[in-house]
């Protein structure tokens, strides 16, 4: 049997995954935190974290297309990134990336950031990276960060396979008298 096949019959092998990301403020921090849900519009699910392997052939879909296939209340797996303040004028950011590879046989790989300071560049750059680092370590690739990414084509080459991140972020400022939260996700399918 084929190892696509084979996920198909185990109902814990997420087949899509999506991307989102929001931002919440509130006087309140779990308020934030829930408004912050909303807006990347994952409150309606019971949300379980997981950790960072995007499996075989699991299908990155839109948000549109992931949320038509969930039911509110619905168990959700995720991996999420989440950072909050209540200091105005602090810088704050989540994100999560997903290193895809090009050969749907083969895993994929999520990081994720949550930190202060950081504009949104640095931290697309940051997570990104992380993602292809944490991959090639996994793999026991040897990354030459000089040969490895390309702007051109967005794409890592790691031991001769090229892997295409895909990645959210969600940044904000603190406000004065409120927290803010950012949350970044990203939501698998069974």
């Amino acid at each position: 049997m084929v190892k696509k096949e084979q996920a198909q019959l185990n109902p814990w092998v997420p087949q899509k995954v999506f991307l989102t990301k929001g931002v919440g403020i509130h006087a309140e921090r779990l308020n934030s935190f829930e408004e912050a849900l909303r807006d990347a519009r994952m409150s309606p699910m019971n949300l379980v974290m997981v950790s960072s392997i995007v499996p075989p052939h699991c299908e990155l879909v839109g948000m549109e297309e992931g949320l038509r296939l969930l039911s509110p209340g619905q168990i959700t797996f995720c991996v999420m990134s989440r950072c909050d303040s209540d200091e105005e004028g602090r810088l704050l950011a989540a994100a999560v990336a997903l290193l895809l590879p090009e050969n749907g046989d083969d895993y994929g790989y999520i990081s994720e950031y949550h930190g202060y300071g950081k504009k949104l560049d640095e931290v697309e750059d940051w997570v990104c990276d992380q993602a292809a680092e944490l991959y090639a370590s996994a793999k026991g690739f040897k990354i030459n960060w000089r040969r490895a990414w390309s702007q051109a084509d967005f794409k890592y080459t790691l031991e001769e396979r090229r892997y295409s991140p895909k990645y959210v972020v969600s940044v904000a400022e603190g406000k004065k008298g409120k927290w803010v939260t950012t949350v970044a996700a990203a939501v698998f399918i069974l």
